[in-house]
């Protein structure tokens, strides 16, 4: 998780609490933002990992993947879909939900 706390101490992070959808290869699930910054965010699957094996949810998906993320910003219902790398997957080391660590990336 260094790289992580590097990418906090670079861009600053706020906590917000935005619904969210993962592309996790042909699956989509359901998520929430926790935590966004100019460079990455901190995307909650919790609820999905409760009544799942995260192996399953996972499987097939590393670190260093590209993914789509979809969030809403609020208040001002605005959707976004940003293309991703999965930079760490575990709890966050505030909030202790489990979830995806991700960086933003330049859409081609």
């Amino acid at each position: 998780m260094g790289t992580n706390g590097e990418e906090r101490r670079r861009c600053g992070r706020y906590e917000v609490e935005w619904p969210a959808e993962v592309a996790l290869g042909r699956t989509t699930v359901t998520a929430v933002v926790r935590d966004l910054g100019d460079c990455g965010a901190f995307v909650d699957v919790s609820s999905v990992h409760r009544w799942s094996n995260p192996n399953d949810l996972l499987q097939g998906v590393g670190v260093g993947e590209q993914l789509f993320i979809s969030y809403t910003l609020r208040p001002f219902a605005r959707s976004v879909r940003r293309l991703v790398t999965l930079r760490w997957i575990g709890r966050h080391p505030v909030q202790g939900c489990f979830g995806l660590g991700v960086r933003f990336e330049a859409e081609p």
